[in-house]
């Protein structure tokens, strides 16, 4: 697993910059391994954020699941960003073995995740 951080003033200039500079391994399709990489940014970068996340996938690849976020805090590559005004990123990646599976799924703005102990959590991944 790598990760690098980044705190260009320029979304898609850092984005761009963040996902070439951080040495992600592809993953052997071929071998049934799966790219799995997440992708931070500041509240400062929202409005920018769906232009970041389609950089993004195109530099790491269709082999690579992209799960991103915009938080309050950004941390990597050794830096630590509290502060929502300022634009940071940060790009966590890694090659998952075959034996791994990946489920994405979404929640919306307007809604919460289930309780922990919720049984929606159990349904997860059994269709």
């Amino acid at each position: 697993v790598k990760n690098a951080a980044h705190n260009e003033p320029d979304a898609l200039e850092a984005i761009q910059d963040i996902c070439t500079s951080t040495p992600c391994r592809s993953p052997n399709a071929s071998q049934g391994e799966q790219g799995l990489a997440f992708l931070f940014v500041s509240q400062k970068y929202s409005d920018h954020f769906e232009s970041m996340v389609k950089v993004a996938h195109q530099t790491l690849g269709d082999d690579t699941t992209l799960l991103s976020i915009v938080g309050g805090g950004v941390v990597g590559g050794g830096i630590e960003s509290d502060d929502p005004s300022v634009p940071a990123a940060s790009l966590l990646c890694g090659v998952l073995p075959p034996s791994a599976g990946i489920e994405v799924f979404m929640f919306g703005t307007d809604e919460l995740p289930p309780s922990a102990t919720s049984e929606a959590w159990k349904a997860i991944g059994r269709g």
